[in-house]
């Protein structure tokens, strides 16, 4: 004797205990996407707001990079002319 496979319009459904009919497990289905697509909306919303964040991070930490290189150029430079006029270059 062959056993027939379950109805695949009518499953069981743990949640219930018995057979869910159709237009419910769509309608649950459906359900489930909005919250899916509410929270990939929200995801990307939060991205955009922290790729934000971080440009303008990084151009603080550039415009503080070119400052200390800038320092750095300017005081290496002072001292060889200190150097230079203390060895008698100059």
């Amino acid at each position: 004797m062959s056993v027939m496979p379950p109805d695949p319009i009518h499953l069981a459904d743990p949640a219930i205990g018995h057979h869910a009919p159709l237009d419910a497990r769509v309608s649950k289905l459906e359900t489930a996407m909005d919250y899916v697509r509410d929270d990939i909306r929200n995801l990307r919303l939060e991205l955009r707001d922290t790729r934000n964040e971080l440009r303008g991070e990084i151009h603080d930490v550039r415009t503080d990079v070119r400052l200390v290189l800038g320092s750095l150029i300017t005081v290496g430079l002072g001292l060889a002319g200190m150097m230079a006029k203390g060895f008698h270059w100059l």
